[in-house]
């Protein structure tokens, strides 16, 4: 039986500061020469680098992974 790979989904909350809220739509994300543009408010899936990097730096509490 096939290895089904783990997916990783994260969901970054507004800014409690409403002017922020307002100015900011997008968090971005970059390791190793990638780039990648995480909505703000919404679940996406995204690479493990990345979910990791996110609760690293504070910008999610935790996030779901689904295998």
């Amino acid at each position: 039986m096939a290895k089904k790979d783990k997916r990783y989904f994260i969901t970054i909350p507004a800014d409690s500061n409403e002017e922020n809220a307002k100015n900011e739509q997008f968090k971005v994300y970059q390791k190793d020469g990638q780039t990648i543009q995480v909505p703000i408010g919404r679940s996406v899936e995204v690479p493990e680098w990345l979910a990791l990097l996110a609760k690293h730096v504070g910008d999610i509490a935790d996030f779901t992974v689904v295998e």
